[in-house]
């Protein structure tokens, strides 16, 4: 029994042996090293700014596309210093008056200084500009407000600016539109419906026949007439009812105070200087 034993002994040894022979051993270089693998830039870079002792740069504060509760807007600083921003109430008043008959151009002025919207310290819109519009005359019925588009600025030291589309002109409480005095014209609507209540009974009157009285039948003359009455009724009925449909006239008288709201952000070169000339 110990033969067998021996030998097998033997054997186990001889194989370690030439497994020993056979395989190298490994370095710690080798050991350390690991398959290669991609990595992102932004994790590239967070790793050299850490290496580097720098605070990794802030990602944009835009909300991810599947939040459709979130509003997809980023903060936004000012453009410059010397900025009006919109919803910045310009005061002014009206130096020309407004019928709405015809359409036409308007002419105000500046009546209080307008200051940076971000500091409030530097003066961009002096007293005294002038302002240049236009207003609207169609006027439906019932209507008592015409609509106001203010489109340039002309500055007292000769400059300009352009508004482009154009910015509402409101009243003292901030509604859109200008309201002064409405004229409906009731003595010229209601002249008509008189007069055409007076066109109606003639034209009336004119049908009457002495038909059925007798044997006698209508006259040449009574044909003629009622013909006659019928169609210079008709005509006039339809012209008095063409003047009944009168839009209402709206005035508004130099003088009057309102406001211009800047609906769209306005950047200014400096502040206004009186001594500089275009």
């Amino acid at each position: 029994m110990a033969a067998p034993i021996a030998a097998a002994a033997f054997e186990a040894r001889s194989g370690i042996a030439r497994g020993a022979g056979t395989e190298r051993p490994t370095t710690r270089t080798e050991s350390a090293q690991t398959p290669a693998a991609i990595v992102p830039a932004a994790a590239l870079a967070a790793a050299q700014a850490a290496a580097a002792g720098l605070l990794p740069a802030p990602r944009p504060g835009v909300p991810p596309p599947d939040r459709p509760e979130v509003l997809p807007a980023a903060l936004r600083p000012p453009t410059s210093r010397y900025e009006v921003k919109a919803g910045t109430i310009i005061p002014a008043v009206l130096l020309t008056g407004v019928n709405s008959d015809l359409p036409g151009q308007l002419i105000g002025q500046v009546r209080e200084n307008v200051f940076d919207t971000e500091s409030g310290q530097y003066l961009l819109v002096p007293q005294g500009s002038r302002l240049i519009g236009l207003y609207d005359h169609q006027v439906a019925y019932g209507q008592e407000r015409v609509l106001v588009n203010w489109k340039r600025v002309i500055f007292p030291n000769g400059s300009s600016l352009s508004l482009k589309d154009g910015m509402p002109g409101t009243d003292a409480a901030g509604a859109a539109g200008f309201n002064d005095q409405v004229n409906h014209h009731l003595v010229r609507v209601f002249g008509n419906a008189l007069l055409l209540s007076v066109i109606s009974a003639g034209l009336q009157l004119s049908q009457i026949s002495s038909f059925g009285q007798g044997f006698t039948g209508p006259t040449a003359g009574n044909v003629l007439g009622a013909a006659v009455g019928q169609e210079l009724g008709q005509t006039s009925t339809e012209l008095i009812r063409r003047g009944m449909n009168i839009a209402p006239t709206i005035e508004v008288r130099p003088g009057y105070a309102f406001n211009v709201m800047v609906t769209q952000d306005l950047v200014f070169p400096g502040p206004y200087d009186d001594t500089v000339r275009p």
